[in-house]
């Protein structure tokens, strides 16, 4: 496992889908039945979703295992696959995330009046969906992986010396022109 193989795009990838993922372990939203927000449990992403979480839960194990593969894979083929269709996974885990904080699911257990208000996860983790998407399509928009550092043998063997001239009637006239 190479740890220079991976662009800076891959790197941002990876970290957000770690962060996409453990935002679901976090509060997503609370109800406040009284008025009184500061009390109460909070519905962690697994629990205030039915679906939208496994949607969340893949597009950011799909980026974790694309950097892995990136780190592991010599060419960029394989990670590039999986990236690119990935991106799709990320399309539909962003729509899913900022509809789901800007309209706030009914949970459990509370009241119809009741009013539920968003919490530190919903905002992690639209964001990092959303920045998952843009990330992905970074990635995917380069297709180069970054060349490992040369030794400085290797770089004054790629460097070619020229001959001085003389500047005299006994050097090289240089080319000539066509009459």
């Amino acid at each position: 496992m190479n740890l220079r193989r991976a662009r800076t795009q891959d790197w941002v990838m990876g970290g957000l889908g770690a962060l996409l993922v453990a935002s679901l372990f976090l509060g997503w939203y609370r109800p406040c039945p009284t008025g009184d927000c500061g009390a109460g449990p909070a519905a962690s992403g697994w629990e205030a979703f039915a679906v939208i979480d496994v949607v969340l839960l893949a597009a950011g194990l799909v980026a974790v295992v694309a950097l892995v593969l990136t780190l592991a894979q010599r060419t960029p083929a394989v990670p590039l696959a999986l990236t690119s269709t990935g991106t799709f996974l990320a399309l539909a885990a962003a729509i899913c995330a900022m509809v789901r904080l800007i309209f706030v699911p009914g949970l459990a257990g509370a009241g119809q009046s009741t009013e539920t208000v968003r919490l530190l996860g919903a905002w992690l983790g639209t964001g990092a969906a959303v920045g998952l998407l843009a990330a992905m399509l970074a990635s995917i928009r380069d297709e180069r992986t970054p060349a490992p550092p040369r030794s400085v043998e290797e770089q004054a063997r790629g460097v070619r010396t020229l001959p001085l001239s003389s500047g005299g009637a006994t050097g090289d006239p240089g080319p000539r022109r066509a009459s």
